[in-house]
């Protein structure tokens, strides 16, 4: 049976007639929200016949036919790979420790060509002086532990001198020891020795009783004593027989004492001697050997007859410096105690 059924929408205009069965009414009611208190009150009211009708039939179907949401059960989809892009950049260095050594600035941050002549001036103040002093170090060991080293040993030399030098530095920074830094500390090897040859060579001549060659007869005297000073390296030994030619004394001339004060001992502010007491106590063979060396280097200026300053070159002398430490050590193997003593002897008596 069908039954008119009269409602009222709010605010709608004049009432409307739907016919629909009791069935379909009743499913309606079911399915729909339960209504807002405003329409109930409307929908029941006593004037409820006015009341715009709604079409709950359609509504329902159009609600019914949403599709519900419900817990997904099926598996996360994949994005779809992208091609990848640059790779980040690498992370910022860790920051220097205080103790890493950093490369020593210029002067006025004013960097020398690479093949210019390395100077002490080319850096700051700091560097500076810890080049002067590894400059020291450099040159004691020249005089005590190589004269004339190899490139290798004198690689070592100039690495150890740095240490020292750094180690002995109040500045609160330490700097790298750079390739040009090298060949400014390692080029001095010269001016030691040179400094040496320098400070003894006013005394030889006199000591060993050289004349002045200005005449004929001086000549000929000087060049008959310059044969036999350096025959078998009479020139070091204590005494000569002139009858027999015996030697006596090895190593242990006189002049050898003087020449080790005046090369090493002779200033007590500036003397390397003074400020590197422990590498002089007591005085090294090859020390020793290196003095020897300038003293056979300056009788040879009388080679001639007359005094001819020379140049204590390394191609010339490195030579003599090896033998005359082989004939020290081979001397003193079988004297270890004798040769000791001498030396100690030399370096309190400097």
């Amino acid at each position: 049976m069908l039954t008119p059924r009269i409602s009222r929408r709010e605010n709608d205009g004049p009432p409307v007639s739907t016919t629909t069965t009791d069935a379909t009414a009743s499913n309606v009611t079911n399915a729909v929200s339960p209504p807002s208190p405003q329409n109930s009150a409307a929908a029941t009211g006593p004037h409820s016949e006015l009341v715009q009708p709604t079409q709950p039939q359609q509504l329902d179907a159009t609600r019914m036919a949403q599709p519900q949401t419900l817990p997904s059960t099926t598996a996360p989809q994949i994005a779809p790979s992208v091609a990848p892009g640059p790779p980040p950049p690498p992370p910022p260095p860790p920051p220097q420790a205080p103790d890493d050594p950093v490369d020593a600035p210029f002067q006025n941050g004013a960097v020398p060509p690479v093949n210019s002549r390395p100077k002490v001036s080319d850096y700051i103040d700091p560097v500076r002086s810890l080049i002067l002093s590894a400059i020291d170090y450099y040159s004691c060991s020249v005089l005590t532990v190589d004269a004339f080293p190899s490139d290798a040993k004198q690689e070592d030399l100039v690495r150890r001198a740095w240490i020292d030098a750094c180690a002995h530095s109040d500045h609160p920074v330490r700097y790298r020891l750079s390739d040009r830094m090298k060949r400014l500390i390692g080029k001095r090897k010269s001016n030691a020795r040179g400094d040496a040859s320098d400070l003894i060579r006013p005394q030889t001549g006199s000591t060993y009783k050289f004349r002045d060659g200005t005449t004929l007869s001086n000549e000929r005297y000087n060049v008959a004593l310059y044969v036999k000073l350096t025959d078998k390296g009479a020139f070091h030994h204590k005494g000569i027989d002139d009858a027999t030619g015996k030697l006596t004394g090895f190593a242990q001339h006189p002049y050898i004492s003087q020449a080790l004060r005046h090369a090493f001992f002779r200033d007590p502010r500036n003397g390397i001697g003074f400020r590197f007491p422990d590498a002089f106590n007591p005085i090294r063979t090859e020390t020793v050997a290196l003095v020897l060396t300038i003293i056979r280097f300056h009788i040879e200026e009388w080679a001639t007859g007359k005094h001819v300053p020379g140049h204590f070159k390394e191609v010339e002398y490195a030579g003599t410096y090896r033998d005359i430490i082989k004939d020290l050590k081979k001397w003193s193997r079988s004297r270890e105690d004798v040769w000791e003593n001498i030396r100690y002897k030399w370096y309190k008596r400097a």
